[in-house]
């Protein structure tokens, strides 16, 4: 496991974290696991039902899933360990993440990593944190913030419901790349759809809560999601529609993507007043519903009838 202490001593994750969340190492061999469960009279079948072995093409044996990666431990909420995610080490290993596939104990739609872990540092008032990755779970735990990640998928309603149910709050925190920006946006509007209204966080360096731990530490990573802002000034902040030539397609933009994320607000008053913050920063009309596309070859409003 060398290599796997190397890699967390590298992106600044302590040890204590590292026990906490109970990581390890899948060794290289390719049946190092199944050998192992073997010995103790295992049935092969078991092994491939919980995804950790794969058959072979031969028909014969069975050979580990995971080989040569860093484990991350998914846990339900009770605490039980249902899957796995697991780190490629060394380059050019594709995936760079390998995940334990959809089995009966474990729904990646359905369950969010880190949740079990950082419920223990949930306090009255205190948002929990979501994030893109594993290691952006762990800066945040090391920083003393509670945060949980999707498990190699984009955010469900189901692990929305998940989130809200033990904190008062949630807090938006991804990449700040675009495909970051875009998953905050939907991210956002998923919330929303089951009744919680979360605020983003804006990550300015372009750097995510695990670069942060990196170079800067575990102070600096918590600090990341201090103040978090509603969706409105967070789009604005990103696309200021300053005058100009691009202003105009700025604020296309903007009501391309943020108001079918705000329609999609459960709470009819919170649909309210984020349609009007809308309105004012951006100087486009809220509506309620979104206007119908026009009928190529029908007249356009106030067109006159001919004969």
């Amino acid at each position: 496991g060398a290599g796997a202490r190397e890699y967390l001593a590298m992106r600044g994750v302590p040890q204590s974290i590292v026990d906490s969340f109970g990581l390890g190492f899948a060794p290289e061999g390719w049946t190092e696991l199944s050998d192992h469960f073997r010995k103790r009279k295992i049935p092969e079948k078991l092994l491939v039902d919980s995804g950790l072995a794969l058959e072979g093409k031969s028909g014969r044996g069975v050979y580990d899933r995971f080989r040569g990666r860093l484990m991350f431990p998914i846990h339900s909420t009770g605490g039980r360990t249902i899957g796995f995610g697991a780190r490629a080490l060394k380059p050019g290993d594709e995936p760079k993440y390998l995940n334990t596939p959809e089995r009966p104990v474990y729904h990646k739609g359905e369950v969010l990593y880190g949740l079990f872990e950082s419920r223990a540092l949930l306090k009255p008032a205190q948002a929990l944190v979501l994030v893109e990755g594993y290691v952006d779970v762990l800066a945040m735990y090391a920083g003393g913030i509670p945060a949980a990640a999707p498990c190699g998928t984009a955010l469900t309603e189901a692990q929305a419901r998940l989130a809200g149910r033990g904190a008062s709050s949630v807090t938006i925190l991804m990449d700040s790349d675009e495909a970051g920006r875009r998953a905050a946006l939907k991210a956002f509007g998923v919330f929303g759809a089951v009744g919680i209204t979360a605020k983003i966080a804006l990550v300015r360096e372009g750097k995510d809560p695990g670069d942060v731990l990196k170079d800067s530490g575990p102070q600096a990573a918590g600090a990341l999601a201090a103040d978090p802002m509603n969706i409105v000034d967070y789009y604005g902040e990103l696309y200021p529609p300053t005058g100009g030539p691009g202003a105009i397609q700025t604020r296309m933009a903007a009501a391309k993507s943020l108001l079918p994320e705000i329609r999609r607000l459960k709470d009819p008053e919170a649909r309210a007043i984020y349609g009007k913050r809308f309105e004012d920063r951006f100087g486009i009309p809220w509506r309620e519903e979104e206007s119908p596309s026009p009928v190529p070859g029908a007249p356009g409003p106030g067109a006159q009838k001919r004969d």
